[in-house]
């Protein structure tokens, strides 16, 4: 079943948004007694279809599965070429994570005035949400940027963690930094990856050096596997 994000009004009722109006009734030509999911405040539940116009859904059933990681995962991201952050929102988004921050540093290609990011924020959340909606996620990750390397200390979390290149065939590993029970953060380099002063400013700021193998990953390569290596270990550990 399809999977909408919805609101309550003050008399607690059902609100969808416009945009997902003209989907159920146009794009998936849902019709009356059709069921679907929609998520209430970080819960899910599966509805049926009253009334097409207005739109209109009762709930039936309790709480359906939730389906987020135990702990919070943060992507700490760096502006990428062309449509790369926007694969890198939508990959992030089905490995779990609950906030992508952007930031900038000395070697990325792309640059941008906070004005210019401001503009693209609404292109992203709404991939956020189409991801979330698609792989069945109970909340929309929150995107924050743009941000210098010393601003995104104010998104750490218990555990942090950061690829670097250089740790390609030694033995820091995900897999040895990982702790369980533990809200975790992942830090990628751009395409010009990090220079060494930077990589002293990150350990100062509690990040861990850690190893994605002994081959050199291209920059959105690298966030999958780190994400998708944590993500699996979250699921793991919390079973």
């Amino acid at each position: 079943m399809q999977r909408y994000f919805v609101s309550l009004d003050k008399l607690n009722n059902i609100v969808f948004n416009q945009q997902d109006v003209f989907h159920i009734t146009k794009v998936m030509r849902c019709r009356i007694n059709d069921h679907i999911e929609v998520v209430i405040n970080n819960d899910a539940f599966e509805a049926v279809i009253d009334s097409l116009s207005p739109l209109k859904i009762h709930l039936i059933g309790e709480k359906m599965r939730n389906n987020e990681l135990k702990n919070n995962l943060v992507l700490f991201s760096p502006l990428l070429k062309s449509d790369k952050n926007e694969l890198v929102i939508q990959k992030a988004t089905e490995l779990g994570v609950t906030k992508i921050v952007f930031f900038i540093s000395s070697r990325s290609i792309i640059r941008l005035f906070q004005k210019d990011f401001d503009k693209k924020l609404d292109r992203y959340k709404l991939i956020v949400k189409e991801a979330s909606e698609q792989c069945h996620r109970n909340m929309i990750p929150e995107i924050v940027g743009l941000l210098s390397l010393k601003e995104i200390a104010a998104h750490k979390a218990n555990i942090n963690l950061l690829a670097y290149e250089e740790e390609n065939g030694k033995q820091n590993t995900i897999y040895k930094a990982f702790k369980s029970n533990s809200s975790i953060s992942f830090i990628y380099g751009p395409e010009g990856g990090f220079d060494k002063k930077e990589i002293e400013l990150l350990g100062s700021m509690g990040f861990s050096l850690v190893s994605l193998g002994k081959r050199i990953l291209r920059a959105e390569t690298a966030s999958f596997y780190g994400l998708s290596i944590i993500s699996s270990l979250m699921e793991e550990k919390n079973e």
